[in-house]
């Protein structure tokens, strides 16, 4: 069916397109549509907004301005108007009419200038030649001694040399009714992209605008470095400033101008003269720039670390190269005078850069992050779990994966539970990846231990909690667990939570909160599989291996706990044990089996099977149990067991205390008629 383009802006409407695209959707009265992550910026805050009466969009960030389903295609694709155009036919399955004339959109084929005002929405598509302006800006910038000295005083403060400012045409422009600075991006000899910035912030106007209509695989500053292959690598920066940084220092640099444009550069590289040349990413050390990096190292390219030097708004590093080269000038006694080479980010960068063609050297090693990560392991050095009959064995946590492993009805979780909130007691900070039970359960467990320390005697369980029950102990309890429950954080897990998912939560709170936490994950056995195909045992050693890696990356510890399997439930803990996996023994750090105690007991040892489980059944029912901690493996230290008293009522573990040695086995009368239905079973 021929359909207008006015027609399709209206009938397609942008929630769909935003479901279409894999996003989330979530209705704010009928007004308001907020979709998440961004579908611009990829952020996971709440800042991306529809309304669906008008069916327009919005951004309460910088990453986009408003606009209709063609301006969300091209943001999102990253297109031009006429790609953007044919992707909203497509969708719709509808026809082109044969002639414009009923179309609100400019001519495509028409080349436009810049708008003449900040909120002008024309646009321009096809290969624009944005030459004539920047030469006549540029002029007019030179020819005006206001101007001139503007121009001089940003880029002095960046680190912009006056040769660049000739080179690249960088002017200021005031056609938009405010003052902006225009960096051009120059291809073949023309101007095929811009981005302009305000000289001064002005409410209500976006700091940074773009050229309109072009698709952001222009905007890639340096593009004709790929006309040719390079000995030497090429760093990879998102913005401008960043690469004229990076080439007073003597280095090949482009920028892409965002983080979301590294597809668009790697389609350009790959078929580039220059494919065979290393990259290696130097983006922002925020969230977006972390994951780019991320991004460019799986295929199979490198990174340079930067120190942490700039943090935003919310505490968050944000660190760039701009922040990174200036610091390093302020800290000379004398202007470099053109002579970068005795500053902080030259002589680093040069020793990370000889690591990309020896990605494994020790010596590089040595020289680079050494240092750094012997700094990182030493943090866990005197970290204690607030165990104390455990913290004598272990002399204290480290970096690496712990598996904590037991039947049902020993505890696994609330002894980790409970480890975890004694760590954020301590100031640690906790992510605990729920993936069965809720935070309300989580926390009402917390709330019944907190009750039993504070005043045992009147201490409330966690089911009472739940079903409302009020005192002033729980007032307290709540007052105190308040204390810490700030370092604590309860993630609820659901179908779509597996692996790579908890290394990406886990990186966004690492890059946001600038620590490295503790993380708890309950439990193995319900972590899904990266691929359907996998069964039972093939998806558990990917995952006990995944968690492995991200407890190294991230150089935490990372606690995981693990159901055992039925042939275990009346023997002592053992690697065969744990559910559907050897790969356990082989890739954790630790391993602690949690068993009953009567399970080393000489009357459970002469009984028979069928009175073993009568005497598991009664330690398990018992409101008090004695459990046992075995430690079946321990790569920083020896193996050993340790006793604990497990109150159930209270959800609390305690050190062995109240209940002296492990108690004495339980006689089983074989005529009492409960024993033997018990028995049967």
């Amino acid at each position: 069916m021929i359909k207008t383009l006015d027609e399709l802006k209206q009938e397609v409407l942008l929630e769909d397109l935003a479901i279409l695209y894999g996003h989330a959707t979530k209705r704010k009265g009928n007004t308001a549509i907020r979709v998440t992550p961004c579908p611009i910026c990829g952020d996971g805050e709440d800042h991306f907004s529809i309304n669906p009466q008008k069916n327009l969009f919005n951004s309460f960030k910088e990453c986009c301005e408003a606009g209709s389903p063609v301006d969300f295609i091209m943001a999102v694709e990253k297109c031009s108007l006429a790609e953007a155009i044919d992707k909203l036919y497509k969708i719709a399955g509808a026809e082109k009419p044969s002639f414009n004339s009923t179309s609100t959109e400019k001519n495509p084929q028409k080349k436009s200038l810049p708008a003449a005002t900040d909120n002008d929405n024309t646009k321009s598509i096809g290969n624009v030649d944005f030459t004539d302006y920047i030469t006549k800006a540029y002029d007019k910038t030179i020819a005006n001694d206001e101007l001139r000295t503007k121009l001089k005083a940003f880029t002095t403060k960046r680190g912009i040399s006056p040769a660049q400012i000739i080179e690249n045409k960088i002017c200021i422009d005031t056609s938009t009714g405010h003052e902006r600075i225009v960096f051009p991006v120059w291809k073949d000899n023309k101007v095929v992209w811009y981005t302009r910035r305000l000289l001064t912030d002005v409410e209500g106007q976006a700091r940074f605008m773009d050229a309109k209509g072009v698709s952001k695989s222009e905007a890639i500053y340096n593009i004709d470095l790929l006309k040719e292959e390079h000995d030497e690598p090429i760093l990879l920066v998102e913005s401008i400033i960043d690469a004229l940084n990076l080439e007073l220092l003597g280095y090949k640099a482009i920028a892409i101008n965002s983080s979301n444009n590294l597809d668009n550069f790697l389609q350009c590289f790959n078929t580039s003269k220059a494919r065979n040349t290393s990259l290696v990413a130097a983006f922002d050390n925020d969230s977006a720039g972390v994951k780019a990096t991320e991004e460019l190292i799986k295929r199979g390219h490198s990174a340079i670390n930067k120190p942490h030097i700039h943090t935003n708004d919310k505490g968050v590093d944000d660190t760039d190269i701009n922040d990174w080269f200036l610091d390093s000038i302020k800290k000379l006694s004398e202007p470099p005078q053109g002579d970068f080479s005795g500053t902080e980010i030259k002589k680093s960068i040069d020793v990370q850069l000889t690591a990309v063609n020896k990605p494994n050297n020790v010596l590089t090693y040595l020289e680079t992050t050494f240092s750094e990560d012997i700094a990182k392991l030493s943090a866990y050095r005197d970290k204690q779990t607030g165990f104390d009959n455990l913290d004598k064995k272990m002399n204290g946590l480290n970096a690496g994966l712990y598996v904590v492993g037991g039947v049902s009805s020993v505890g696994k979780t609330t002894f980790v539970h409970q480890l975890a909130d004694q760590l954020a007691e301590r100031n640690d900070h906790i992510i605990y990846f729920s993936l069965e039970q809720s935070k309300m359960e989580m926390v009402s467990k917390s709330l019944s231990r907190t009750t039993a320390k504070l005043d045992y005697p009147n201490a409330l369980s966690s089911i009472e909690i739940r079903k409302g029950l009020n005192t002033p102990n729980l007032q307290n309890a709540i007052k105190d667990y308040s204390k810490y429950a700030g370092n604590v954080n309860i993630v609820e897990g659901n179908f779509d939570t597996n692996v790579d998912t908890m290394r990406e939560y886990i990186g966004r709170y690492v890059a946001k909160n600038g620590v490295n936490p503790i993380v708890v994950i309950d439990y193995l056995q319900i972590i899904p599989a990266a691929d359907t195909r996998m069964g039972d045992k093939q998806r558990i050693d990917y995952n006990v291996t995944e968690l492995k890696r991200i407890s190294r990356d991230f150089m935490i510890p990372l606690f995981v706990i693990s159901s055992f399997n039925r042939d275990s439930y009346l023997k002592s803990c053992s690697f065969s044990s744990f559910k559907e996996s050897g790969g356990i023994e082989y890739t954790a750090d630790v391993v602690w089996g949690l068993q009953l105690g009567v399970i080393t007991s000489s009357e459970f040892m002469k009984a028979d099977d069928g009175q073993k489980l009568v005497l598991a059944n009664k330690a398990k029912s018992d409101e008090y149990r004695d459990i046992e901690l075995v430690c079946l493996k321990n790569r920083n230290g020896g193996l050993f067991s340790t006793k604990f008293s497990y109150h159930a009522k209270y959800d609390t573990y305690t050190s062995n205390e109240g209940l002296g040695d492990f108690r004495k086995g339980f006689k089983i009368d074989n005529t009492d008629e409960k024993s033997k239905k018990v028995l049967q079973f």
